[in-house]
């Protein structure tokens, strides 16, 4: 009662009730004859076409107009309406088909696996809108991965993602799906890697810098960005960064671990629109950046720097883990395995940001940087042939799907869900 008011009621009249008389009264004269009906089809054509061209010369303001504003996707009228009655239609009437409850595959390490002489650390870092074609290790003309390169690492130049946004691609790692399997009823009726891992004995651990888990890491330890906010100086107030996750890794991991890990850091990388967010003053090389998360007001040179600036910060944080790994854990048999979730448009076509459909997104969105590095322990107590994995990635195409089936087979763990064909190291395996 306390909405209905003078202002409430003189909307209603004038916006509603006003314009619906109007239409009411509103003489519609129907085609009658085929000349007709095709003008009528041409004048529905015309303004067809003048709206996508109008979309189109605008795509730059209004892509990161729907991103920042989500609320206006749910006010394009009448599509809210129609997509709204659907939705409650379906709720009310749609009862789906009774299913067979899911039984997860058992999991256990191998005999090979349990004679090792040193426990295992294996971090699983997983990435966040970098595509390949900015990774200097890519090819890319600018130098974005220094550091990176000095390592002894294997990266995977052909590499697709099975999404174009994280929720879809995250679940697709973790259940060993692709793009056209990948939906919410065969990720919660498929083995999970992360329980598998737990099942096998395997200590699991998840760090989040990003939106969360997307439901993969239910069960497993986990500890969300809201929780390093406190490794932020006092009266700090930008946000966290990725390195952070390495300190909350230190926090929760000694160096006298002793136990067979599976760490996960889910990194906030490379997130736009607000890319200058995402890197330390220290790590923007590139210049000049674009300081605003209203990407249209910027320069085509400042939207790339800003973003090269997030891969330069990437590598730094990669390297980091690589050298933690070799200087807090000497005596265990550590490895990292670095996949993004998808790629990012930049301009390329008039198309910014990701979340295309995967049908006719640009390879942008789809081609991503992935990377193994692997410690000498690590391929001696494994029987890793670094070379023939080396070969591999080289010559051979791979894609979010390869990540499931490589983390089982590469920790030795027997599961009917493993299919060793699928791995990064299958061969390559004594």
């Amino acid at each position: 009662a306390e909405l209905l008011n003078f202002t409430l009621v003189s909307m209603l009249v004038c916006l509603g009730i006003f314009p619906a008389f109007l239409l009411y009264h509103l003489r519609i004269s129907y085609p009658q004859t085929v000349k007709q009906w095709l003008k009528f089809a041409g004048a529905a054509l015309a303004a067809l076409l003048l709206l996508v061209s109008t979309a189109l010369l605008n795509y730059e303001t209004l892509a990161f107009t729907v991103r920042e504003h989500k609320q206006l996707r749910h006010m394009v009228v009448p599509n809210n309406y129609l997509n709204g009655a659907f939705k409650l239609i379906k709720q009310h009437t749609y009862t789906p088909a009774p299913e067979k409850p899911f039984i997860p595959s058992e999991a256990k390490k191998s005999a090979l696996n349990q004679n090792n002489t040193r426990p295992t650390l294996f971090v699983f870092v997983v990435g966040e809108t970098a595509r390949a074609a900015n990774f200097s290790l890519s090819g890319y003309t600018r130098e974005t991965n220094p550091e990176l390169k000095k390592q002894n690492i294997i990266y995977y130049p052909n590499t697709t993602s099975c999404g174009t946004s994280t929720a879809a691609s995250v679940p697709c790692m973790f259940a060993g799906l692709n793009h056209t399997t990948n939906n919410t009823e065969n990720i919660t009726h498929h083995d999970n890697m992360l329980q598998l891992m737990k099942s096998a004995g395997f200590e699991t651990l998840w760090l989040d810098n990003n939106s969360g888990c997307k439901g993969v890491c239910e069960g497993i330890e986990a500890q969300q960005t809201k929780d390093l906010e406190r490794f932020l100086p006092k009266n700090e107030k930008h946000e966290v960064f990725d390195m952070d996750l390495i300190h909350a890794w230190k926090e929760r991991l000694p160096k006298t671990l002793d136990k067979d890990t599976v760490l996960v850091l889910h990194q906030k990388g490379s997130h736009g629109p607000a890319y200058y967010l995402r890197v330390p003053d220290e790590f923007k090389k590139f210049t000049p950046t674009c300081n605003k998360n209203e990407l249209q007001d910027c320069s085509q040179e400042e939207l790339v720097n800003s973003y090269d600036n997030t891969i330069l910060f990437t590598d730094h944080f990669l390297a980091q883990i690589i050298a933690t790994l070799q200087q807090n854990y000497p005596h265990m048999n550590t490895a990292m395995l670095y996949a993004s979730d998808h790629g990012e448009s930049l301009g390329e076509s008039g198309l910014y940001l990701h979340g295309m459909p995967y049908r006719i997104a640009p390879k942008e969105q789809t081609n991503i940087p992935m990377l193994l590095w692997l410690s000498d322990n690590y391929k001696q107590d494994y029987k890793i042939d670094a070379a023939c994995v080396r070969n591999r990635a080289i010559n051979e195409k791979f894609s979010h799907e390869n990540i499931f089936h490589t983390l089982l087979h590469g920790l030795r763990i027997e599961t009917s869900a493993k299919d060793e064909m699928l791995s990064l190291l299958h061969g390559c395996m004594k």
